[in-house]
């Protein structure tokens, strides 16, 4: 791109050089005469025009090119492997990056397979949405927008949550404030389209494991959940989010609650967590999730 744009903006100059020319054959008496001083400069002006032209046009098809246009994964012309690397995602050992020549199937949309939500302090209610990836290959950097559906079927009080989707389910907890008295029945999110998904081949995405958690309860009634989390990144990883649910014993969410991890060594050392609940069921079993 930078030689034909270069290049374009050289003979501009030329092309403006040859304008300030013919303004002074048409001043002066001495430069062959007003009609070549004419004729020199509406050459130089239309000139000018397609030089511009042709300069912009050649910028945005480089630009377009270099971002593989509309092709499909797979397709002669489609994913540059040097676009398509995800900072911060690879695992141990690779680049994060497809092997040229590779195809890959379209990627497709993620789901919601569970949600909840419970009444949490004064006007402020949780909710919890569990989001399945399908995709083995791709992942999401998603942005999801939650709103409470109250028993007339109006939405209130919209929140929004964000998390990288890795392969398989993801929760992500979060909040609705300012309910007021306003009942809430359900909720309804907005999730990421298949033509959000960046490409993450699965021998080359690193993964989170969540170990041995357990909940210890304090004399005020609430619990603790305490676990593991432990990391197969290229490269640590900062500020990882840790989604807990209770469950009661027929598997329903009872309640979900949310921390964060600082820093997590991308080696697979394992660094302790802590999730606070307030009273739970005692039949109650916990679950947990990490994302980033």
């Amino acid at each position: 791109m930078s030689g034909s744009f270069g290049a374009g903006w050289l003979s501009f100059l030329f092309l403006f050089a040859a304008f300030v020319l013919s303004i002074v054959a048409l001043a002066s008496r001495d430069q062959g005469g007003k009609g070549i001083g004419v004729g020199a400069l509406i050459t130089s002006l239309l000139g000018g025009i397609l030089t511009v032209v042709l300069t912009i046009a050649s910028v945005f098809g480089s630009f377009a090119s270099s971002f593989g246009g509309d092709a499909e994964p797979g397709d002669e012309g489609g994913y540059s492997y040097d676009e398509y690397s995800v900072p911060g995602i690879a695992a141990p050992g690779t680049d994060g990056q497809p092997d040229p020549g590779v195809a890959f199937a379209p990627p497709l949309q993620p789901s919601a397979t569970e949600t909840a939500f419970g009444h949490d302090y004064d006007d402020v209610w949780w909710y919890v949405v569990i989001v399945d990836n399908p995709n083995a290959d791709y992942i999401f950097d998603a942005y999801m927008e939650v709103r409470a559906v109250t028993e007339d079927g109006s939405t209130v009080a919209p929140s929004t949550a964000f998390a990288t989707l890795l392969a398989g389910q993801t929760a992500v907890v979060g909040y609705f404030f300012d309910v007021g008295e306003t009942q809430i029945t359900s909720i309804d999110v907005d999730l990421p389209r298949a033509t959000d998904a960046t490409l993450s081949p699965a021998d080359e995405t690193g993964s989170f494991t969540v170990d041995g958690i357990s909940p210890s309860s304090s004399d005020s009634g609430a619990t603790t959940a305490t676990g593991t989390l432990s990391s197969r990144f290229a490269e640590d990883q900062q500020y990882v989010s840790i989604t807990a649910l209770a469950r009661s014993a027929d598997g329903a969410i009872v309640a979900a609650a949310t921390s964060m991890v600082e820093s997590v060594p991308g080696d697979g050392t394992p660094v302790p967590f802590e999730v606070w609940f307030s009273a739970l069921p005692a039949d109650a079993t916990l679950q947990a999730f990490a994302h980033r």
